[in-house]
């Protein structure tokens, strides 16, 4: 959109009109001297409207006594009417708009007279020119669905069992492959921040980062040990405190278990666990296919999006990395010289997500994307589930407006990304 330079003009405007970088728009009018005599006349009698005189009603005022003894005013009434009339002309012919109210940065009479017209200057920040998106055209690479397998459903079994077990605490012993240790988790530079509290976890290379494994096999309940998280990036440096070894005493897995874990036998329960895996797969192959659409969208689709809000937003997102940095234990100076170095990164994945909100809005009213209140509170209850929280929790979240805005937006993106995926071609 970069320096798009064109020329819009009707019967009363001519407008040389030049579009920059985060939708500003620079518009050089001039306004023809019968555009401009109107304008004044309509001045004057705003003015006459508004003032009174000795002898005369409001409004009843001859022009030349108004000019007499309100010139200035008139001719500041004047230069507004210009102003605001030209940007309603170049609205009517373009259909581009001033993104807010507060959008307009620049407006300027150059030089006016009743024989010459008007030339004026006017800079706003325009609303983004979405593109038209095309679902059908939109090509996405297949996603395989995970075959379900007997190994799958065993060890799916295993978790159930781990779940409905008993427990015996190891206290003449150190942490061990397999056992499940519940632990704490802080940063050594800042204790105050706890990355685990009474976490429980089983030792093993499935449920646990081999950095993590590594630091607490060989050590006992009550002691403390320190590591690099190497998978964070940057590496955290945590200290992580063994508050107790546990071993399982699973359940015997028979139609008897099956029957307390809600089935009618064993082997219905192998059935049950079956059609969830199932689901899940089918879920994760959707997730696959619903993933792509955001990068394809930001390629297909290249649009310019205000300036004001791209500066709005980065400013949030650099003082919140910032905030996460220095509880990694780096000084403010630290932190400012690595959000420095990662600073066209951050503006670049700002700007997209901007982006991606104005094309999945534009979206989900084309399409008519609804969501219920009802499935808002079913997405509620199931993040409660999902992250355990408490009841006081749950009663926080059921009743916060700001938590319903933001799970129906989650749901609406969900559900526009779902139907591209149906409206795409899949190679």
């Amino acid at each position: 959109m970069s320096n798009n330079q064109t020329e819009v003009s009707n019967e009363h405007v001519k407008i040389s009109l030049k579009k920059e970088d985060g939708c500003l728009v620079k518009l050089d009018v001039h306004v023809t001297p019968q555009a401009t005599q109107a304008a004044y006349q309509e001045a004057i009698k705003a003015i006459s409207k508004e003032v009174s005189m000795p002898g005369f009603r409001k409004g009843k005022v001859p022009s030349a006594m108004i000019l007499q003894n309100f010139h200035p005013h008139v001719e500041k009434e004047w230069r507004d009417i210009l102003l605001n009339r030209a940007l309603r002309e170049f609205m009517d012919i373009t259909r581009i708009y001033p993104f807010t109210k507060e959008s307009v940065q620049k407006a300027l009479v150059k030089n006016v007279s009743l024989e010459a017209g008007a030339d004026l200057l006017i800079d706003f920040e325009s609303a983004p020119e979405i593109p038209e998106v095309d679902p059908k055209s939109l090509e996405l690479k297949s996603a395989q669905k995970k075959d379900i397998t007997e190994a799958d459903i065993d060890k799916a079994l295993e978790n159930v069992r781990i779940h409905h077990a008993d427990w015996n605490v190891v206290t003449d012993r150190p942490v061990q492959e397999g056992d499940t240790v519940v632990v704490d988790a802080c940063s050594v530079e800042n204790p105050e921040q706890v990355y685990y509290a009474d976490a429980s976890f089983k030792v093993d290379e499935q449920n646990m980062a081999e950095w993590f494994k590594t630091a607490i096999v060989g050590h006992k309940t009550g002691e403390s040990v320190e590591a690099q998280a190497a998978d964070q990036e940057p590496p955290v440096h945590v200290r992580i405190t063994i508050k107790e070894i546990k071993t399982a005493i699973l359940p015997e897995l028979n139609d008897e278990f099956a029957k307390k874990s809600g089935a009618e036998s064993l082997e219905d329960m192998r059935k049950k666990i079956e059609d969830q895996l199932n689901k899940n797969a089918e879920e994760e192959s959707k997730f696959v296919l619903r993933e792509q659409i955001s990068p394809i969208l930001l390629e297909k689709y290249p649009f310019e999006v205000p300036a004001s809000i791209v500066k709005q937003e980065l400013k949030r997102i650099i003082t919140q990395k910032t905030e996460e940095l220095k509880e990694t234990g780096l000084s403010s100076s630290e932190a400012s010289k690595k959000i420095e170095e990662m600073r066209e990164q951050i503006e670049k994945e700002c700007t997209d997500s901007i982006r991606l909100i104005f094309l999945e809005n534009e979206l989900i009213q084309k399409f008519n994307v609804q969501v219920s209140d009802e499935e808002v509170v079913r997405e509620l209850f199931a993040q409660i589930y999902k992250y355990s929280g408490s009841l006081t929790d749950a009663r926080g979240l059921l009743n916060s407006p700001e938590m319903h805005n933001r799970v129906r937006q989650l749901l609406m993106s969900k559900k526009i990304k779902d139907f591209l995926v149906e409206q795409a071609q899949k190679n």
